[in-house]
């Protein structure tokens, strides 16, 4: 009981001073506004970034980070929580001229969501993240990053990985699983893993299926709440398919000092280190979160 209260005042401080940290108008965000534009591919494979409406233009960045080297490969999604403005779609179009912003709201109502799954969208504050990959890989083979995550060089082994059809994801060093759906995945006969990271994973084409998930979330509540209900979820579904694994932990590593390593890029430091200070050594990935 007390390491729970303990981990989620932990959690609540960390949110709190990320969200201080995120509002600060530093004029390096402004940078992509100036950036060239990507042209995409328009086969059925997609890099799709989350961000908010404080988050506009970190999701720009990091979504442009991801095209300048998979533009050969794979389209431009952009999964924005909030109403757009004008000037924000001028932006994207400029950005991303064949690319797709979609207002998360808007998309979800549009899709045949059963009510179990709006019924915890509507109850978990990053539900929208787990719908709305779920019903991307639907239709397509879907990479997901969060938008904190930025790419500086290209990310040889993740196309490589892709390439062979298999699910990867970021390797958590842990996290406290929710237990409501630790018991729901037992009664079924499924694993949990509470090392399952969903900031960054690639779902391959209808790799999460629509059985489980009805068979985890059909009776869940609102009051059965907790921080990592979301994660501890997506992990369920996704390792179920047993065609899933981290990516290696030797290159790619989360840090709780806000940054994410992997094997093959390169990081500029420059840009964060008004945020945070900067690591030497091999660096690719980097993720600006505070660490409390």
């Amino acid at each position: 009981m007390f390491l729970d209260m303990r981990r989620s005042l932990t959690h609540y401080i960390n949110d709190q001073c990320t969200r201080i940290l995120r509002n600060i108008p530093y004029p390096i965000r402004q940078q992509v506004k100036h950036f060239p534009s990507i042209t995409s591919t328009d086969k059925k494979l997609v890099v799709a970034v989350l961000c908010g409406p404080t988050q506009f233009l970190e999701g720009l960045w990091s979504l442009w980070s991801w095209m300048s080297h998979l533009s050969p490969y794979m389209s431009a999604v952009l999964l924005f929580d909030g109403k757009t403005t004008p000037q924000q779609q001028m932006l994207f179009e400029k950005l991303f001229p064949n690319g797709n912003l979609l207002e998360l709201d808007g998309f979800l109502k549009q899709r045949p969501l059963p009510d179990y799954m709006r019924r915890f969208v509507a109850g978990h504050w990053v539900a929208k993240k787990l719908a709305a990959v779920f019903e991307l890989q639907k239709e397509m083979d879907v990479l997901y990053s969060d938008c904190d995550v930025i790419v500086f060089k290209k990310t040889t082994e993740i196309i490589n990985q892709i390439a062979s059809g298999k699910s990867f994801y970021m390797f958590d060093s842990g996290y406290t699983l929710d237990p409501w759906f630790c018991r729901r995945a037992e009664q079924i006969g499924i694993s949990v893993s509470n090392h399952l990271n969903a900031g960054l994973v690639y779902v391959p084409k209808e790799l999460m299926k629509e059985t489980l998930l009805k068979s985890m979330l059909w009776d869940w509540q609102p009051s059965f709440n907790h921080h990592f209900s979301e994660q501890t979820l997506f992990g369920s579904i996704l390792l179920a398919s047993k065609n899933s694994s981290p990516l290696p932990q030797n290159r790619y590593v989360l840090s709780n000092q806000g940054f994410l390593f992997g094997s093959g890029i390169w990081i500029a430091a420059r840009w964060y280190a008004v945020i945070m200070p900067g690591r030497s050594g091999t660096g690719c990935i980097y993720r600006p979160t505070l660490f409390c």
